[in-house]
């Protein structure tokens, strides 16, 4: 996924408040939920919207969709070729996630 500089860079808000909204998209402050629940749950969009604008306003309601968007776009993109050089390197995805046997 795009790193949070990724997101700073291509905001529209300051970079204190495009990084906070970032990091609300990404992580659970209370470490409640998985990263992967935690996203599930804030990169929906009407989330993602309240999330941003209570940052920053209308900027940063903006800024939380951009943070979508660019995730929508770039997750598979950097899957696949993440995908192609482990199969490259002939590591198997088991021996990764710690499943082997």
């Amino acid at each position: 996924m795009p790193g949070w500089d990724f997101h700073v860079k291509h905001s529209i808000s300051d970079k204190k408040h495009a990084l906070e909204i970032s990091k609300a998209l990404d992580i659970d402050p209370l470490q409640l939920f998985s990263h992967h629940q935690w996203r599930k749950m804030t990169h929906q969009p009407h989330i993602a919207i309240l999330i941003g604008y209570a940052i920053n306003g209308k900027k940063g309601a903006v800024d939380a969709m951009r943070h979508l968007l660019h995730d929508l776009m770039y997750n598979p993109m950097i899957a696949a070729i993440e995908a192609e050089r482990r199969r490259r390197e002939g590591i198997d995805v088991e021996e990764i996630s710690g499943e082997e046997e």
